[in-house]
C-alpha cells in the first residue's frame, strides 16, 4: 500500500507549533496535529492528476487530458471500471527522461488486474480503446502483486523496439480496469535531467586519437 513517511522534520514541528500557539491549540489531541502535519506533506508532493481532486481523465482517444511531466517524483491518482476509460497524452519536456513509473497502490473489490498502457511518441492512441485493440502498444496488468515495482521497465522490456528511459515527446496512455469492478490506483513517475556527456571529454578523446594517429606515421616513416 502506498505509505507516507510520518518523519517530522525540525522544520515542520516549528511550523506545527506556530499553528498551535497562533490557534491557542496546544491542547488539541496528537490526532489533530497529526492531521495538521499530514495536510503540510501533501503540499510537497507534486501531482500530475488526482481524479479524486481534479476530476475523471479524458474517455475520448481523440481529445485526451494532457499532462506535462516535470523533473522529479510526480504521482497520478486514477479510478476505473470497466466502462470507464481514461487516456492522457504524457508530454514530457526536451532535457528530461522518465525513469520509471512505479505503482504505489492498488485498491480493487476483485483479485483482478487492471491495464495500463501506452503508445510511444504519439498524441492520441493510434484508435478506440476496447478490448479488440488491434495496434501494436506497450502495455502491462496491474495488480495488489505489482505494488512498488516499475511498470515501464516492464513495458519496455517486453518490446525489442523500445527502450528505456522515455524520452522527451508526447506519449499515448491508457488506464482501464478488466472487470466490473472499481480500482483505485497511484502511480509514481520518475523523472529527471538527461545527462549529456562533457564536450571537453570528448574533445580530449578526440586529441588524443589525432596523436596517435601522427605518432604512427612518423615512426613508419
Amino acid at each position: 500500500m502506498f505509505i507516507i513517511s510520518l518523519e517530522m522534520h525540525e522544520s515542520q514541528a516549528r511550523i506545527l507549533g506556530g499553528i498551535a500557539d497562533i490557534l491557542s491549540v496546544k491542547r488539541l489531541p496528537f490526532a489533530v496535529l497529526l492531521l495538521l502535519f499530514l495536510c503540510l506533506r501533501s503540499h510537497g508532493q507534486t501531482f500530475l492528476h488526482s481524479e479524486t481532486n481534479s476530476g475523471d481523465l479524458g474517455e475520448d482517444h481523440l481529445a485526451p487530458t494532457t499532462l506535462s511531466l516535470s523533473q522529479g517524483a510526480s504521482f497520478l491518482e486514477v479510478s476505473v471500471n470497466r466502462f470507464d476509460v481514461d487516456v492522457f497524452t504524457l508530454t514530457i519536456p526536451t532535457g528530461i527522461q522518465l525513469n520509471t513509473i512505479i505503482l504505489r497502490n492498488y485498491d480493487s473489490m476483485s483479485s483482478n488486474q487492471s491495464f495500463f498502457g501506452f503508445q510511444e511518441h504519439r498524441l492520441t492512441l493510434s484508435t478506440f480503446p476496447s478490448s479488440g485493440f488491434g495496434d501494436p502498444i506497450n502495455y502491462v496488468l496491474v495488480g495488489t502483486d505489482d505494488l512498488n515495482s516499475d511498470v515501464l521497465s516492464v513495458m519496455v522490456n517486453a518490446n525489442v523496439n523500445l527502450a528505456g528511459p522515455l524520452q522527451a515527446g508526447n506519449h499515448a496512455f491508457w488506464v482501464n480496469e478488466t472487470s466490473d469492478n472499481q480500482a483505485n490506483m497511484i502511480f509514481e513517475f520518475q523523472s529527471s535531467e538527461v545527462t549529456v556527456p562533457e564536450a571537453t571529454s570528448s574533445l580530449l578523446l578526440l586529441i588524443g586519437a589525432g596523436c596517435f594517429t601522427l605518432r604512427r606515421h612518423r615512426f613508419t616513416c
